[in-house]
């Protein structure tokens, strides 16, 4: 039997958005992240049933379904950030 394999085309797309813009998803265990996307990189706050997180990684780009179907506000994701800063402070000193 002969290998099958699939060849995906990447068709880039300009959409109405600027630079950052911000993600919202939840996945199905109820664990949410924020995303900052710049152009080159994310920042990501990652509330897990565990804890937090807060980290930057390099943006490989999103597809427009995740970014039309998740966008969400700066508000919401500064919110975020500064809760899981909190959280983190407060896992520094012990409480």
């Amino acid at each position: 039997m002969k290998v099958i394999v699939k060849d995906h085309k990447i068709i880039e797309k300009e959409l109405d958005i600027d630079y950052p813009f911000f993600l919202y998803f939840q996945s199905e265990l109820g664990e949410d992240e924020l995303v900052k996307v710049f152009p080159d990189y994310t920042i990501s706050v990652f509330f897990t049933l565990f804890g937090a997180e807060i980290k930057q990684k390099k943006h490989y780009g999103y597809s427009e379904n995740q970014i039309i179907n998740n966008l969400t506000t700066q508000e919401i994701f500064d919110n975020a950030f500064e809760e899981a800063l909190q959280h983190l402070v407060k896992l520094k000193s012990g409480i």
